[in-house]
């Protein structure tokens, strides 16, 4: 069983990945159709212990290869959080 520790580590792991992605994207002035960009964005929502996760795989801005997933849970709740950690857990390679 992960732990919410074990999650909010992952988050991190996350925002780390995204910010490296989008300096990459900056640095060369624009996407490379031949590079996998993985994008997430979290939300927080203090008041009700809630965290929301979308994840980009984006490839080129009209390829028919991106894609959006979506994953919510609640903190306070062990089987939101382990659904949250292995959705992030799958998505972040290398």
């Amino acid at each position: 069983m992960k732990t919410l520790t074990d999650l909010l580590e992952l988050v991190n792991k996350a925002i780390e990945k995204t910010n490296k992605e989008r300096e990459l994207m900056i640095s060369i002035g624009e996407v490379d159709t031949q590079t996998l960009y993985d994008v997430f964005f979290i939300d927080f929502s203090g008041h009700v212990n809630q965290v929301a996760i979308r994840y980009y795989c984006v490839y080129e801005s009209k390829s028919k290869d991106n894609r959006i997933e979506r994953c919510q849970g609640y903190l306070n709740n062990e089987d939101n959080i382990q659904e949250l950690y292995w959705f992030l857990k799958n998505r972040l390679r290398g």
